[in-house]
């Protein structure tokens, strides 16, 4: 899942519209869009700013489900 596929995911999950996310005067309905649709990069302190709109705290923007770790090991062996 792409940071755009989550925004759009926990956004539409709320009820929301993207001009929720226009209150922002950087944070434009197209921008949203935009990064929604992969088109655009989001910087930190926007994205910052969406997971206080979206209610969500940065580290859980993306739930950790364990299955991301596969072979994490072999980064680890000498």
């Amino acid at each position: 899942m792409t940071v755009g596929e989550r925004i759009t995911q926990l956004r539409e999950q709320r009820g929301y519209t993207t001009n929720k996310h226009a209150h922002k005067p950087s944070l434009s309905q197209s921008f949203v869009w935009t990064v929604e649709l992969g088109e655009k990069e989001i910087t930190v302190v926007n994205f910052e700013y969406l997971c206080k709109v979206l209610d969500v705290v940065l580290q859980n923007f993306f739930p950790y489900t364990g299955s991301e770790v596969r072979g994490e090991s072999r980064w680890f062996q000498s």
